[in-house]
């Protein structure tokens, strides 16, 4: 979970829960409902955005740099995976392992890794958790932090060696070389590393190529190198790298000679170049992840370029956002093996953030040979109002077929940022964690809440193309930094697009003085209208005043409405209102179920439903749903994260183990529960973290955020 990045806790934490997951413990007010045995659901439970869905097997998140043996054999390494696969092992098509201790306790991934025809040498941060990791043989003193190497054999298995750190805690004995120790706020990091059964080359940001004995370990020299990224070595012994910018030059690419010796530059420019490396045939790969979004292949001897994979442009070229064959999108990793198979890594932001991986093998024609998707973290999804086999998460558009087996309902349709038409997109600049899909007068907008409550976002889809253009934006206050342009300078405001151009011009902004208390409640109805509820205790409706001439909604201060919260509560958290049924269902604390702890995201403890809302606000319903006061993991159900209601039911799916309680929204009865079972892992670790739809049929789809392993849980459920 998010919250835990700096505690090294996440991954043993969300083992403890899934573990414990069947032990059931209710509040005294439901034990009567599970005392003649808990009513059962005819459901099942599915996936999408991941290839892999079983608990020990699924595809990272996110990779910072890639290798590749002569075998095919694919490493990727990343600071950060929610689920401890920072540095996963892949080999044709599939995962066959996973470099552990590489999550917590001090020690996580990092963005460089190589190996040779012995060890694994993996990039890696250390740190002592804010001083409360204390053993100089393990972690750095307090203060600071080491950047460094894990050496393992090729398996991902430990390969100790003397003088190594590691052992107190679940680390590796003996295994991490510290290469730089470093003031915490000021990490050296790890760029780029190359290996030969011979040699460990390691570049860092100290601006030297640093070389080292990969069998002992020991320092054997080190060459000047300034501004080196990642670095790939040649069959003569020479390294090629990747040269960051500086002041007004932009990136290229140069060559050392073995002796450490920068040579001539005979390479032509490339836009970005964020990967390289040289195959069977001694030619240099390069991974532009500028606006060509391309593999360029070079010869070494005369530089001239002599091949490329991928369709330039990438995925912007033709019908923008469009998923296929040679769209690539977001070059962090290319390599090759000795049968001449080009593999690519691609993350689809440059800052990575945890927006999805997407890895493909190539034949030596750019044919492709198989991919693997691990597209979604810390996301949710929503149905096309209009046709649910259209299907939207924070960035990717998914197509499904409902009449296909379990975990092959989905296709990949298309990525919807642009980053190079539209810069400032706000999902490039702030969280974004679940989208609502909704039509306006005909036409299609994803509207999206972040992780924290702390906006809404609006984004127009055009039947041109994939990409959903950035048109609205509700801020509850100031935002520091220079992002994004022209907001006003204190309070709450509203950005409405007004010339359709997908950017922030000065006079699009209606503002408040005055900052809005925090508010976790946000909700979009079908009519388009935006709700908010919070602290403050107060409802707050922002009227959709139509489409402009460019298609964008228009929201304004001076419309909305504003009202206090109904009996029985005191803080609101959630609100959901039908304009065509006149019914609002709220959720928070009230006084005889007060917030005792603060917790914070949850849906709170009463839920209430409201019949005739806009004349008499006659209260229907209340329950008391199970809630865990003081979120112990040995408690089923935990916390109840996030709520939706759809056709004749309520939804609640809770924080721990993405259990989903059932009630009647005209009866609130108990219908039971939704587990994900025990070849599904489930966490769910946003305040949107479902979301629910009723088909045409009479079918329920339950989506389901899965913080944990990368992917979007779908129940399906016909009563």
């Amino acid at each position: 979970m998010l919250e835990y990045r700096d505690k090294g806790s996440t991954l043993c934490a969300a083992v403890a829960v899934v573990a414990l997951a069947l032990a059931t413990q209710l509040s005294a007010g439901e034990k009567a409902e599970a005392a003649g045995g808990e009513p059962a659901l005819n459901y099942t439970v599915t996936w999408f955005g991941n290839t892999f869905a079983e608990p020990d097997k699924w595809v990272q998140m996110d990779a910072a740099a890639m290798f590749v043996t002569a075998d095919g054999t694919v490493y990727l390494n990343v600071f950060w995976e929610e689920g401890g696969r920072n540095v996963g092992i892949y080999k044709d098509g599939n995962v066959i392992g996973n470099a552990g201790h590489t999550h917590g306790w001090g020690y996580e991934g990092g963005e460089a890794v190589a190996a040779n025809d012995k060890y694994l040498f993996i990039a890696q941060h250390a740190n002592n958790e804010g001083g409360g990791l204390k053993s100089p043989n393990t972690w750095p003193p307090k203060g600071k932090g080491w950047t460094g190497v894990s050496r393992r054999f090729r398996d991902g298995k430990p390969a100790p060696f003397d003088g190594g750190k590691g052992g107190d805690g679940d680390t590796l004995k003996k295994c991490f070389l510290v290469v730089s120790e470093f003031d915490e706020k000021a990490t050296v990091a790890i760029t780029g590393m190359a290996a030969t059964n011979e040699k460990l080359y390691i570049a860092d940001a100290s601006g030297k190529i640093k070389t080292f004995d990969p069998n002992t370990m020991t320092k054997m020299g080190e060459s000047d190198a300034p501004r080196v990224r990642q670095i790939a070595l040649a069959p003569d012994g020479s390294l090629w790298a990747i040269q960051a910018g500086e002041g007004n030059s932009s990136a290229k690419v140069v060559r050392y000679s073995d002796k450490g010796e920068l040579l001539p530059e005979n390479v032509a420019d490339i836009a970005v170049p964020t990967a390289l490396a040289l195959d069977a045939k001694g030619r240099l790969l390069v991974a532009d992840d500028g606006p060509d979004q391309q593999v360029k292949i070079f010869d070494t001897k005369t530089g001239k370029q002599v091949g490329t994979l991928g369709q330039k442009g990438g995925i912007f070229s033709g019908v923008k956002g469009q998923v296929g064959p040679q769209r690539l999108n977001g070059l962090i990793g290319v390599g090759a093996d000795s049968a001449g198979n080009i593999y690519v890594a691609c993350r689809g932001r440059a800052d990575g953030n945890g927006s999805g991986l997407v890895l493909q093998s190539c034949k030596p024609d750019g044919a492709l040979n198989w991919e693997l998707l691990g597209l979604e973290f810390v996301d949710n999804a929503d149905v096309d109002p209009a046709a649910d086999t259209n299907v939207y998460t924070k960035e990717e558009h998914f197509v499904m077929d409902y009449s296909k087996p379990r975990g092959q309902e989905w296709t990949y349709k298309g990525y919807t940022l642009d980053r190079f038409a539209y810069p400032n997109d706000p999902r490039l600049h702030v969280d974004f964690a679940s989208t609502f899909a909704r039509r306006i007068q005909g036409k299609l907008f994803l509207f999206g809440v972040d992780m924290y409550s702390d906006h809404l976002l609006v984004h127009r889809m055009t039947d041109k193309d994939e990409i959903a253009v950035p048109c609205g934006y509700f801020a509850q206050k100031h935002l520091k930094g220079d992002w994004p342009p022209q907001q006003p300078a204190k309070g709450e405001w509203i950005w409405c697009d007004a010339n359709g151009n997908g950017d922030f011009d000065a006079n699009e902004f209606d503002s408040q003085p005055k900052d809005n208390p925090q508010c976790w409640g946000w909700w979009v109805d079908g009519k388009g209208d935006v709700w908010q509820a919070g602290d403050a205790n107060k409802i707050r409706q922002f009227p959709c005043q139509g489409l402009d001439a460019n298609g964008v909604p228009k929201y304004a201060f001076a419309s909305a409405k504003t009202e206090p919260a109904p009996e029985p509560f005191i803080n609101l958290q959630r609100v959901e209102y039908f304009p065509a049924t006149d019914t609002m269902y709220l959720s928070g604390y009230s006084k005889e179920q007060p917030n005792k702890k603060g917790n914070w995201k949850t849906v709170g403890k009463v839920v209430c439903r409201y019949d005739e809302w806009t004349t008499k606000k006659t209260k229907r319903w209340e329950i008391v749903p199970p809630f865990d006061e003081a979120q112990e993991q040995s408690k089923t159900y935990g916390t109840p994260v996030a709520m939706s209601v759809a056709g004749d039911y309520l939804f609640i799916v809770y924080l721990k183990t993405a259990e989903v309680r059932v009630y009647e929204s005209a009866t609130a009865k108990y219908c039971g529960t939704m587990r994900p079972g025990k070849d599904m892992s489930g966490w769910v670790d946003i305040p949107y973290g479902i979301r629910a739809h009723k088909r045409a049929d009479g079918e329920y789809l339950i989506f389901v955020e899965e913080d944990w392993k990368a992917k979007i849980l779908m129940y399906r459920w016909k009563p």
